[in-house]
């Protein structure tokens, strides 16, 4: 389940602070219980500014009124249990906290964002001016309560800058109008310019800070990023908020009832670009897939976050030397996959939903490759199709991957031997077994899984030949959703313990003991063990002797027959004559 709880989009104005945007309309909390938070405490607005503290006493400035004009605060709209008043204070925060990663955990409920000042470079709009409106505030507050200090100071509030706090005068002329932060169209930009903005998601990550420190830096900061260009170039943020709000009011002036955003967000998605970019990002993250969103028609923007846990992919083709010690990379392939020509390409989902997914300027070998690519290909087939290097192709396969639009496998094969995966998402069964019958109405999921719950090759559970085409397309859907897993061939190096005892090199007690030695890591034989093999292979041909002892490195379960013959440029019937001649001092063993 995706930690992912809601976005919001809160903005800053010299009227004041609002949520003008959260999405979607009714967030469900994955646990913890849902308190209901009318305003916020100290504790929890110990990054808030002096003047905001001091607001929280006086009336909700963005409460709804009535026909009769009167507040009611006790109507107002909440997002996961938490009024949105209530969000829009605690989620903006002073000047000093903005411009970096913003973070606050209230009720179980992680909220993460990067507050964005904006016009923040310029002279006197910057931290220290705002500083210093801040304390001309604070201290016009305090003659305000003491009439004798009232004439001594008297702060021309007209001429504050975007990042002022939010006057009186403001709030007198906000509370005229639930939507009043930003100006109208015809209002003077110097007195409701948009100060800040601030993207939140709300989380509850299952795996502590790790999760909310990958949202941060995947997401977050790349699309606040082009929010902020976008409004310093163009207005976007701006325009955008006031077309949402102007939709609430709008909804709102017919009914004397508050309207919830659950009834109008059909009317707010279609209507701003800015609601349709924030709720196509947020569903594609739930849905643990990438996102490619356009901001403003100008900003072209690809979201993803990796998958914790899992190994990049080596794109290097060259093989390694026939020495007899194996490298580095030999001996850690099965914890950083490395891409080989014997391995192939499956996309994750229809060739054409992924096209839909790409970018306008999408490389059109990208394009080619998607559109023939099939998991019965090699790359080292796709190469000659594409008439591209293994290299480039290795890059364009390591980009879908990285995307979640495609994964590496071994080619499929009516040979392989295929058994129910053993972190298969049997959780999900009821949702797969919907979608596998949809595709293949004529089949049942759960007969295909019991049939592969035994390791044999997968031509043994096909009835005839004239449904193998079938059962390709079944095994494709399997691998797609990590439900069956291809067991590879491991070779182990066993020495007879009667050779052990003929040895001449060291001394091997006669006393019973077992009757074979296995050698862990023939690679790094010792000097009795190196005699051993030796012994071994001077019983067969010299050409099979030095065959052999060519792949006696291998022969320490670390790497499967496939790459074996793939380093050492053989073919399958010079391997399976090895294992033949030398089949007593040899184990093989099928492992995932």
């Amino acid at each position: 389940m995706s930690p992912v709880l809601g976005v919001l989009l809160i903005c800053y104005s010299s009227r004041g602070h609002q949520l003008v945007f959260s999405y979607p309309s009714d967030p469900k909390r994955t646990r913890g219980q849902v308190r209901r938070r009318t305003r916020p405490s100290r504790t929890l607005l110990q990054g808030a500014s002096p003047e905001r503290l001091e607001s929280f006493d006086r009336s909700n400035l963005f409460a709804h009124r009535g026909p009769d004009g009167h507040l009611r605060q006790n109507d107002s709209e909440q997002f996961l249990g938490f009024e949105t008043h209530f969000l829009s204070d605690v989620l903006s925060p002073k000047v000093a906290l903005c411009d970096r990663q913003f973070q606050l955990t209230v009720d179980d409920v992680t909220f993460v964002g990067h507050p964005t000042l904006l016009h923040a470079d310029r002279p006197g709009t910057g931290h220290r001016f705002a500083r210093m409106i801040q304390r001309k505030r604070l201290a016009a507050q305090d003659a305000a309560v003491d009439p004798s200090s009232s004439s001594s100071v008297n702060p021309d509030t007209s001429q504050l800058p975007a990042e002022s706090p939010l006057s009186e005068s403001g709030r007198s002329e906000a509370s005229q109008k639930s939507a009043g932060m930003l100006a109208s169209p015809g209002a003077s930009a110097s007195a409701h310019q948009l100060t800040m903005f601030n993207l939140v998601f709300a989380m509850q990550p299952n795996d502590g800070q790790r999760e909310v420190d990958d949202m941060y830096i995947h997401i977050i900061s790349k699309i606040t990023a082009a929010l902020k260009y976008e409004q310093l170039k163009r207005g976007y943020i701006r325009r955008e908020a006031e077309l949402i709000l102007s939709i609430k009011d709008e909804a709102q002036c017919k009914t004397s009832e508050r309207v919830h955003l659950n009834d109008i967000m059909d009317r707010i998605l279609a209507g701003s670009t800015l609601a349709k970019c924030l709720a196509d990002i947020y569903n594609s993250i739930t849905n643990q897939s990438g996102a490619h969103v356009v901001v403003n028609a100008s900003v072209d923007l690809s979201l993803h976050i990796p998958e914790r846990g899992t190994k990049p992919l080596s794109l290097s083709s060259r093989p390694l030397s026939a020495s007899g010690t194996l490298d580095q990379s030999v001996t850690n392939s099965r914890d950083h996959p490395i891409l080989r020509p014997y391995h192939a390409l499956l996309l994750l989902h229809d060739p054409e939903e992924v096209l839909k997914s790409l970018p306008l300027d999408t490389l059109p070998l990208l394009v080619e490759l998607i559109q023939i690519v099939t998991p019965t290909q090699c790359f080292e087939q796709l190469q000659t199709m594409l008439d591209c290097s293994l290299s480039q192709l290795y890059r364009l396969a390591a980009h879908l991957v990285h995307w979640h639009k495609a994964k590496i496998i071994d080619v499929i094969s009516m040979r392989n031997v295929y058994v129910v995966a053993p972190e298969a998402p049997l959780e999900q069964l009821p949702r797969l077994m919907e979608e596998f019958n949809n595709r293949f109405p004529q089949m049942d999921l759960p007969t295909i899984l019991a049939d592969l719950s035994t390791p044999r090759p997968y031509s043994v559970i096909i009835p005839r030949k004239e449904a193998r085409t079938l059962y390709l397309e079944v095994l494709t859907f399997l691998l797609r959703h990590d439900l069956v897993a291809q067991l590879h061939m491991y070779i182990y190096l066993m020495i007879p313990y009667s050779i052990c005892k003929n040895s001449t090199v060291g001394n091997v007690s006669d006393s019973e003991g077992p009757t074979a030695i296995i050698i862990p890591d023939p690679a790094k034989a010792t000097e009795l063990e190196r005699e051993w093999i030796n012994q071994v292979a001077c019983e067969q041909p010299s050409a099979i002797a030095s065959l052999f002892l060519r792949l006696v490195p291998y022969f320490s379960g670390k790497c499967h027959v496939e790459e074996i013959v793939f380093r050492e440029n053989l073919t399958r019937k010079d391997l399976r004559t090895i294992l033949s001649r030398f089949r007593e001092v040899v184990i093989t063993a099928l492992l995932p």
